[in-house]
C-alpha cells in the first residue's frame, strides 16, 4: 500500500510537470491566434441544403493555453440569435475546422449584424 501512494504521488507530480510544460507550448503556439477572425459554416443534424446551413463568426480576444477566448456572432436559418462576449473553444479547433479570414471582413459581418439587429429590434417596438 505504501508503495501505491508513493507512485501516486511521482504521477501527480509529474503530471503536473508535464501539463506546466503543455501549457508553455500551447502558450507558444497559439499565442499568434488573439486578434484572428474566423468564420465557420453550421447546421443542425441532417441538413437537406445549402439553405440549411448559416455562418458563425468569431475574433480570438486572447489565448489561454489551449483555449482561444472568442466573441461570437449568428443568426440560424430558423431565426436565433446568439451572441457570446466570451466563449472558450479549443485553439486547435479554430485551427482545423474554422476559416480564417480577414479582420475588415469580419468587421463588416458585425456591423451587417448590427444592422439587423436594429432593424429587428425597430420592427419589434412598432408592432410590438
Amino acid at each position: 500500500m505504501k508503495r501505491k501512494a508513493t507512485l501516486e504521488k511521482q504521477i501527480r507530480s509529474l503530471r503536473m510537470e508535464l501539463s506546466a510544460l503543455e501549457d508553455a507550448e500551447n502558450k507558444k503556439k497559439y499565442a499568434g491566434l488573439k486578434g484572428c477572425c474566423f468564420s465557420y459554416k453550421n447546421c443542425y443534424s441532417l441538413p437537406k441544403g445549402e439553405q440549411d446551413y448559416w455562418t458563425v463568426f468569431a475574433r480570438v480576444t486572447s489565448v489561454d493555453g489551449a483555449f482561444a477566448h472568442v466573441f461570437r456572432f449568428e443568426a440560424d436559418n430558423a431565426g436565433k440569435i446568439a451572441i457570446t462576449q466570451d466563449e472558450l473553444i479549443l485553439a486547435e479547433s479554430l485551427m482545423r475546422s474554422w476559416t480564417l479570414i480577414p479582420r475588415d471582413s469580419f468587421d463588416r459581418q458585425l456591423h451587417n449584424f448590427k444592422i439587423f439587429l436594429d432593424n429587428l429590434l425597430e420592427a419589434r417596438g412598432r408592432n410590438g
